[in-house]
């Protein structure tokens, strides 16, 4: 494979799947890890991409830049449905629980839908659908605005019914996850819902892959510590992830299959 061919191959892979690692495009292309890291740093330079530790993701494209719900579906999709299968272990039969909108959350719903006794509080119309289609689970939608695109509900309706709700467990989702700025969303409207959401509930999870990690975005949502528990999957290092665990020591890495999807 030419030298340009190889980095066409890594492109197409970082915006299909929203970030690439050396590790795993070394062995997917077989050249050196060296070679993939000289790829990505040419590829940066052309504004192509970013490099992040350890690899790459699509480039950044403003702090309020929200991809739709379609290419959400698409990113990551192995690491995320690790961390869905994980967060579905704490949640018990009977429960009240809060799910954000996302394609993780979406992912947890699936494990959901098995479960028994089960209310589920969404402001996300995907998992509302998914979980009606074909399970006993009770669904709540809350009421407001949908945005276009992302099928999620916003606004004072649908905050106003947050302030009335109170629930087991809250799983949220995070555009951005700085040391700095915390806990970020590229919408406000959306970050107030995820707020609302927090105070809901009687512990909250956060729900992350590693592409998230040092981003921050237009709306701050909450600070690191705000979560009972962080899951993400082991696309981020541990001494990268270190600092984090020093506003949170409750940050969990789940792995995922790396050969379908690298992390």
């Amino acid at each position: 494979m030419l030298p340009e061919e190889r980095r066409r191959a890594i492109l197409d892979h970082v915006r299909s799947s929203g970030s690439a690692d050396v590790a795993g495009m070394s062995g997917r292309l077989r050249v050196s890890a060296a070679t993939i890291r000289r790829d990505l740093r040419l590829l940066e330079e052309r504004g192509d991409l970013e490099r992040t530790h350890g690899g790459a993701v699509t480039p950044r494209l403003g702090t309020a830049y929200e991809p739709v719900y379609g290419d959400k579906l698409r990113r990551n999709a192995a690491a995320k449905s690790a961390i869905a299968a994980r967060a579905a272990t704490l949640v018990q039969d009977g429960e009240v629980v809060i799910l954000d909108s996302g394609s993780t959350t979406l992912g947890l719903a699936e494990h959901l839908a098995r479960r028994r006794n089960l209310t589920v509080v969404t402001s996300d119309l995907q998992i509302a659908v998914a979980l009606a289609a074909g399970s006993s689970v009770e669904v709540i939608v809350i009421g407001g605005r949908v945005r276009s695109s992302l099928f999620s509900v916003i606004g004072p309706s649908a905050e106003s019914d947050l302030r009335a709700l109170n629930a087991d467990v809250a799983f949220l989702g995070a555009d951005g996850i700085s040391l700095t700025a915390g806990v970020t969303n590229a919408n406000l409207e959306e970050a107030a819902i995820k707020q609302r959401m927090l105070e809901a509930g009687q512990r909250a999870v956060l729900l992350a892959d590693h592409t998230k990690f040092g981003k921050t975005n237009l709306a701050k949502v909450c600070d690191v510590d705000a979560f009972d528990e962080i899951i993400t999957d082991e696309g981020i290092a541990d001494e990268d992830l270190a600092p984090y665990r020093l506003r949170n020591p409750h940050i969990v890495r789940v792995p995922c299959e790396v050969e379908r999807s690298p992390c």
